[in-house]
This record gives C-alpha cells, structure tokens and sequence, in this order.
C-alpha cells in the first residue's frame, strides 16, 4: 500500500474529531504538544538539521533537506515522512518511540487544514515579553469574565415592532445600521418552527389550523406555553445538553447475539476483566436530562447536581439528582488490556475539564495541559488545579436496589462471567490446538502446495487437496503464501531459492520438514508464554501505596501492572513471531496497527473451527454452552438498577503539574482548586480543602457571571442558529465577539433574575419579534449585514438527524411516543421509539446520524456543523428507511379512485397546507406514469410519497 493511500487511511480515522474543532483550539491541544514533547529538544534553539519546529514560519522555511511542511499537503511534507518513519534515513523522533497513529493523524490533519499556528490578537508585548504566568490587569480584563451589568433597555424610533426588551436591543442595532427587518412569518411557518424548537417534532395538520383560526391576541402565546408543558420538550432540549456532555453508551456491540449456541458468549456484553456490562445503565443520565428540562429545573440546580448531587447540603430528595452525577460518571473510561494507568487517567481527566471548562465556562482551559494558555489567561497551574479535583474523585455507583437484591445479582454475574472465560479460554486453546494438529502436516502441505505452484498446466487445488487427503481450504491458504516471497521473516529465503530454480524433490522433503519442526517448536514456545503471562494477570498482586482505580463492570486497574508485566512478561524471539502470525493465528485486536490485518494459515474460527474438533473437543463445547445456556434461559436474579456517578475518595491528594503534559514526567504539587482569573486572587488557584473540592467547585461555577452568559448564549443559539457569540463554547480571546454585547448582557441577567429557569427564558426569546421574523432577503440588509448578525431576518435550517428520523416515523403514524428506557439499536427494525433514545456506542455512532452531522460523541460539542453532500442526497432516494416510510405514509392518505384527495391529504399531512393546482397537476401526472411504470397503483404513490419526503419544504424549517 502507498504511503498516501496509508496516510488517508489514517486521517479518515480520526476524521469526525477533527473536523469538530476549531483550529486554534485543535492546534493547541493536539499539535503543539506533539512538537513540544518529541521536537523541541532538537529543534529550537539547537537546530539539528538546520531546522526549528516552533513557528510556522520556521516549519515553512525548513532545514537542510527542504521544507518540513507543505500546507495542505499531508503526504508532500517532510515532517509526516519523518514521524511516520516511511524512509529509513528520515525517522524521527531521533531516538524516541515511533509516534502514536493518532499523533501522526493530528500532525497531517493540522498540515491538510492550511497548517494554522495561531498568535494571540490582544496580549500586548509587555505580557508576551514576561516570563512566567502573569494575570495583569489586561488579562482580567477579558469582557466574558466581568460582573453581569444588566443594561438599560435602549430606546428605537419604530417602536410599534417591538413585543418585548430583546427586540429593542435588537432593533436599535438594526436601526443604527440604517436596517429594518422583516415582516413577520405566516402562521404555518411559525407554528412549525416553534413546534421543531421546543420538540423536535413537526406540527399536526389539527395544530396548524387551530392556530391559524385562533383570532385571540394571545394565540401565539398559547402555542409556545403548550409546546413547552409538552413531555417531548424534554427530549429535544435534554439532546442538546447531551451534545455538550458528549454523552454515549457503552462500546459493546450494537446489536448483541442472543444466548444460543456459540453465541452464549454474548448475554451480556462483558470487556476486558469486567464481570459484567458497566454501562448498562447510561441511559439513566439521559432520562434524568430529560425529566430536569421537563421539570424546568435550575440550571444552578442543574449544574451542581452534575458536578457534586452526592455532596449537596439541604437537599429534601437526593436520590433524584444522583443521576446528574453522569455528566463525568459515563466516560469516556480507558479499560483495554494495554493502556497505560498514568495515561489513561490523564486522558479521563483530560476530558472531564474539557466538558466542565468549554461546556459549562465556555473557557478553553485543557489548552493549558502542556503549558499556560497561549492567549487566555489560564494557567497551567489552573488546569491540574482543576484536575486534581477529578483525582480526588473515583468512579462510583449509586445503587438504587436493596443490598441483598445486589448481592444476588453480583453472584449471577460472577458465575456468568466465570462461565463466559472457561468457554472462552477452551475456544482459544482448541484453537491453537486445531493449528498444532495441523502443523504437524506442514510438510505435506507445503509439498502439495509446490506441485501447484510449479506445474506447467494449471491445477485445481481442490482436486489436489483431495488427492492428498488435505484441507483444501488451507491448502489454498498455503499456496496463496508460498507464491510470494514477501515475507518479514527469514526462515524461508532456501526455499523460495529452490522454488526459483526448481530444485530436487528431495531437498523439498528437507526444506519442508525443517520448517515443519520449526513451526512445531514456535508452537511450543508461544503456548508456554502464554501460559506463563496468563497466570501473571490472574495473581497480579499490587503494590503496598500502588494506585488503582475502578472502573465500570467492576473493573480494577492498576498503577504498576503494565510496568512490572512488561518487565517480566515472556516473549517469543521476534522473528519466530512473524511465523506465529503467518502460520499459526495473526494479531490479536489491540494489536493489528502493530501487525496489519492478517490471518494465519492454521487459523480458524467459529463453525469453521469446529470441522476440526475430535469427538472429545466437541463434548466439552457442548458441556460448556449448555451451562451457559441454562444460566441464560434460568431464574436469573433482576438486573439491578444503579446510576454512574463520581464520588469522593478515602483520602483526596493533589496532583503534580505534568511537565509539558506528560503524566511520567511531574513537577510541583498543586492544591485542588479554582482558576485564578475566575476566582479572582492574585495568580495561583483559588484552594479548595473539602474534600475533592467538588462541592466547592460546583458552587464557585454556578456563581460566576460566565456561567450564565454561555447557557444564555446557548439558548438563544438552538433558535437562532447561532449564538450572540458565535464560538459557543469558547468566550475567550481567541473566540468570537458578542454581535450584540447588550443583548447577551441583557439575556444573562434575565436569567438569573428569573431563578435559572431555562423555560423562562426561552418563552421570552420565542414571543419577541425578532424570533417571529420571515425568512427572505432585502437587499440594503443583505449588503450589509449578508450573514445575519443582526438579525433582520430568521434563519433556514435543515432538520437534524435526530428530527429528521423522528419525523418521518412521525407523519407515518408508527413513531413510540413513550418517554425514556434503555437505549435501543437503530439497525433494530422495530425500534420506532424517538432518536434520543437511541443505543450510541462511542466508537461507532449509528451511520444515519452520522451522515446528517450528528457530533463525535468522544468531543464536547453544542454546535453541530451543516454539510451538504452528495450522500444525503442518495439517503433520500435509497435508504430503506425512507422508502418504508414512505410506504407507511402513502397508505394513510390513499383514497380509493380519487388521486387528487389523497394528494391534498398528503400535503396537508406533510406540509400543513393545501397544494396549489399546478401542485395537484403535476402530483396526478407524476402517479399516473408511476403506475404506468411499475403497474401498481400502492406502488406509485410510494414513490410519490418518497419525492415529497425528500423535498426541501419538508427536512427545512424557514
């Protein structure tokens, strides 16, 4: 494979993570580090090479072998030839390990987007010249961080259009600009925006025309208080937050194999050392975002009870925050085999900042992992400051079940577990097993395997597999390996020379037979380290003051393990390794990118494994399948009901500050706290001492004046399209400006005026006119203002994902309306419930979602990108959803012998009004050559139904 087909491979890896971030903070998070951990020490001041790595234009400018980065031009430039060590006189880093594929994905993904190294737009030469982290007084100036000054409301000339303060902020705006908005929106526009706003749903036909015949002044009013008592606003607005809270499920399968033979194994979905399946119960996060947006809760509420619910004072119900401990409590947790302790934890930390300083401060402080913040003014102090307090947090579960209900359930899946890893551990060893007995007929194979490869006429391997009493399947796997001489080992450069030159029978046999005992020897070795790597695992026994950590499914994982494995860990010579992965079983999972995809010659799975079983094998399967299967089928205890949460250690420690971020590598301790800027004292963090600090933490964020300008900004942003400040989630130097400064001031202070009721403000941001505009365009306006900063006019916007689904299973009349319960596949046919509740792996998010933009689960994110390509286009006219749908929605509206009422029943059902009569023309010409085609009257109207499916009036909202 060429290196520009590997690299592409490689960056369409992490491609949904990249494409997600803005390039400062992508920049300053994933690239410099990489430079300043594995580059600097050469290539600063020391210019090995000729060449320096930190300033773009010194990257630009290159060394002695030319430049190192070619902008836009991943696999043109010398520094990705160089990580990805392609060219044996360029590997770097000198002396290091080879960079993690996700490095050298974020190096390439930086170069492809135009290589962007950001400067700072408002530090002034005297900060940039101090050494150190300095707060000056232009630093705590940022406008984000100052006191909430709720503003006068201003005064405009045409103050007949005015229905509440935000639109006399707004309209004073336009009126400075010598603008003027737009006419209000018709009834049917609005009634649909605002239902998709607060729902997620479209407005019923009965809806539509309620409201358009309600003469009342307050029938508009009416509208947004029904929509937000509504039990479906809580699903829309709880999806929102979930973006934020990068919310996901476990990544077990999506569709898990039901307890039958062979596939008893996959009850329940069970990683590496968990006895069972620890994220089983996510969903119970999800359903308490939904119940707190129902409930109209708080957001100071809201806030605290996801950062410390298990510490708040005076709470009469506790039990019903816990959930909210989630936020943190879900994950994302490292728990594969080969993680390393102290790096894992620090990328769970990582995360856990991330959310808590972008989602909730819009501050992008995990820019100060590695070093202060280039531009805002955190330190790296505040960041471990800040994660020490998650340090001093563990993983917890909050049980909701009695203890005895717990105790019996914890038994059951022991011993299903128990169960699971003797079945498996047979499966593997007869595995090898079946391959050993195999080996022992290398030399037959390999000779059977010449014949073919030599023969002048061709011969059909089947015929000779059976003539020689072989395997044919690998016979042809054999003979497909012998036909190149390609290989990463050794053993076999005498016999590809004697297949060159056709030697003698003989010195095959010879040949053959040696290889046959050296693979029979490999065999041998690999088992007994196993065998002795296995027992290390299963009696690993820490250390006196070793750190550890549990994990969800009951999973411990501890400091020193894979120190002291790799330390005494048994291994077979390398070059043997590469004939166990040719011959005998390729790599394991976790080790493919170390190894390439492969499978050994010997290897076989599954029902192809059992051909080779003995009689006695074939017994203890069955033996271990129908334990398994009668634990499945029995009187299993209930699952019991518990939320993942974080809660307090026995005894809460600091954390050192990671020397350029690296977790190995520690400097001074420093105490759990709060960011200076935020906490306004001198430079360092405010301490906190109860505890982890979490119950501090969460009252210090809730009471500063960013919290409530970031969710105002948010709120107004899922109406508008865009927020006040257009970077959500960043209010910092390198983020956007207010477009209205007064405005958003105006919208915070409500806020926390109304108690931080989310309802309170969103009614007011919905019954001002400026919500209520039409979409279209004036000239002057679209001169001026061509983006719609101030707001002359209403946005368009296509249906997400989520609406999009829940739409089309809506209009069909087969949408489940019921509100929460475990998450369930999408790629489950029957699963009719609302989108929101759908399973999400982390890893692999459902592919629907994903190609209408649904975000990265593994990214903090609450404004999702809008694409426009090809795919969704070929969705419409291709997916069996639609086309099912569509079948659903025809049947409805289908009238016997009277096309035209069905049409006019379907674009009342679809899009709330009456068709006009070229409307109905073209719909009875369509239908009548559909059936002419087709020959099917049902069968014309479902492709009628499709085309109407796929319009724009139905998947955008003006």
């Amino acid at each position: 494979m060429s290196f520009k087909k590997s690299l592409g491979l490689l960056l369409a890896s992490t491609a949904i993570g990249c494409a997600e971030s803005d390039p400062a903070e992508f920049f300053e998070t994933r690239v410099r580090p990489v430079l300043a951990n594995n580059c600097y020490s050469c290539h600063t001041n020391s210019k090995l090479g000729g060449l320096e790595v930190d300033s773009r234009g010194a990257l630009l400018k290159g060394g002695k072998s030319g430049p190192a980065i070619v902008p836009g031009k991943p696999a043109d430039s010398l520094l990705i030839k160089a990580v990805a060590q392609i060219e044996p006189r360029l590997k770097m880093p000198m002396g290091g390990s080879k960079l993690k594929d996700t490095e050298i994905a974020d190096l390439s993904h930086w170069i492809e987007i135009g290589a962007p190294w950001p400067e700072s737009k408002q530090l002034s030469t005297a900060v940039n010249a101090q050494k150190g982290f300095v707060l000056t007084p232009e630093r705590r100036s940022l406008w984000s961080l100052q006191p909430l000054q709720k503003p006068s409301v201003p005064s405009v000339r045409d103050a007949s259009w005015v229905r509440n303060s935000i639109d006399s902020f707004v309209l004073a705006k336009l009126e400075q600009e010598g603008m003027k908005p737009l006419a209000p929106a018709n009834r049917r526009t609005l009634i649909r925006r605002a239902t998709y706003d607060l729902i997620g749903l479209p407005p019923t036909p009965e809806e539509i025309e309620a409201f358009e015949g309600d003469n009342s002044p307050n029938a508009y009013e009416k509208v947004v208080d029904r929509l937000l008592a509504s039990p479906h606003y809580g699903e829309r607005w709880a999806r929102h937050w979930m973006d934020v809270a990068r919310y996901a499920d476990g990544d077990g399968p999506e569709d898990k194999p039901k307890a039958k033979a062979k596939g008893a194994r996959g009850m329940t979905f069970v990683g590496y050392g968990m006895t069972r399946d620890g994220y089983a119960n996510t969903w119970r996060y999800r359903d308490w975002l939904v119940e707190a947006f129902n409930r109209d809760m708080p957001y100071d509420t809201f806030i605290k009870s996801q950062i410390a619910a298990d510490l708040l004072p005076d709470q009469k119900d506790k039990t019903r925050l816990l959930p909210g401990l989630g936020l943190f409590g879900l994950g994302p947790w490292n728990t594969g085999d080969c993680v390393v302790y102290n790096e894992s934890r620090a990328e769970e930390r990582d995360t856990r900042i991330d959310i808590l300083s972008k989602g909730v401060l819009g501050l992008t402080v995990t820019c100060a992992r590695c070093h202060d913040h280039k531009y805002d003014p955190i330190s790296q102090k505040d960041y471990y400051a800040l994660g020490g307090i998650f340090y001093a947090s563990g993983y917890k579960e909050y049980n909701l079940a009695t203890a005895s209900q717990i105790e019996q359930r914890q038994k059951y899946d022991a011993l299903v577990k128990e169960k699971q890893v003797e079945l498996g551990e047979f499966i593997d060893a007869s595995a090898v097993g079946v391959a050993e007995m195999l080996a022992g007929q290398t030399t037959r194979y390999m000779i059977a395997s010449r014949a073919i490869l030599q023969s002048k006429t061709k011969i059909d391997s089947p015929s000779v597999a059976a003539a020689e009493k072989l395997d044919p399947e690998t016979l042809r796997r054999w003979v497909k390996y012998l036909r190149s001489s390609e290989r990463q080992h050794t053993y076999l450069r005498e016999w590809d020379a004697l297949i060159a030159r056709g030697g003698a029978d003989a010195d095959a046999e010879r040949l053959a037979g040696e290889f046959q005992k050296l693979v029979l020897s490999i065999i041998a070795e690999k088992k007994e380290a196993d065998a002795a790597n296995n027992e290390m695992k299963k009696h690993y026994k820490p250390d006196p003051n070793e750190a550890f950590v549990q994990l969800p499914g009951d999973l411990m994982q501890f400091e020193l393990f894979q120190f002291k494995h790799n330390l005494i860990e048994k291994a077979i010579d390398p070059k043997k390794y590469y004939v166990w992965l040719d011959v005998v079983q390729g790599p394991p999972a976790a080790r493919v990118d170390d190894f390439g995809k492969r499978t050994g010659i010997f290897e076989y799975k599954g029902d192809d494994l059992l051909r080779f079983y003995t009689s006695a094998q074939k017994a203890k399967l069955d033996s271990l399948e129908a334990q398994l299967e009668t634990l499945a089928r029995g009187p299993a205890p209930p699952a019991y009901a518990y939320v993942m949460g974080l809660g307090e250690l026995a005894r809460p420690s600091n954390m050192k500050i990671n020397v350029r971020g690296n977790p190995n590598n520690l400097g001074e301790e420093v105490p759990r706290g709060f960011p200076a800027v935020l906490a306004g004292t001198a430079g360092d963090p405010l301490p906190f001492t109860e505890g982890s600090g979490r119950l501090q933490l969460a009252e210090a964020v809730v009471k500063h004046p960013i919290t409530a300008r970031v969710m105002a900004n948010r709120i107004w942003m899922e109406h508008f399209g865009r927020g006040i400040v257009g970077t959500t989630t960043n209010f910092g130097v390198m983020g956007d400006r207010p477009s209205n400064p007064k405005l958003l001031e105006y919208l915070a202070s409500r806020f926390v005026e109304d108690k931080w009721s989310m309802k309170a403000l969103t009614r007011e941001i919905m019954l001002s006119s400026t919500y209520q505009l039409s979409y279209g365009t004036a000239g002057p306006n679209a001169a001026k203002d061509p983006d719609n900063y101030l707001l002359w006019r209403a946005n368009l916007r296509r249906l997400d994902s989520e609406e999009l689904r829940d739409s089309l299973l809506f209009v069909a009349g087969t949408l489940d309306e019921r509100l929460g319960g475990p998450g369930v596949s999408l790629n489950d046919p029957d699963n009719k419930k609302r989108t929101v509740y759908a399973r999400t792996p982390r890893s692999a998010p459902n592919r629907l979602l994903l190609l209408f933009d649904f975000p990265d689960p593994n990214i903090s994110l609450d404004q999702r990108s809008a694409t426009n390509v090809p795919q969704q286009g070929l969705f419409f006219m291709n997916s069996d959803l639609m086309w099912q749908e569509a079948g659903t929605v025809a049947s409805r509206v289908i009238s016997e012998g009277d096309d035209k009422a069905g049409i006019e029943k379907e674009y009342r059902l679809l899009f709330g009004r009456t068709p006009a009569p070229a409307e109905i023309q073209a719909g009875l010409q369509f239908l009548a050559a559909a059936e002419k085609d087709s020959g099917a009257r049902k069968g014309a109207w479902q492709e009628f139904t499709q085309a109407l499916l796929s319009s724009g009036e139905f998947n955008y909202i003006n």
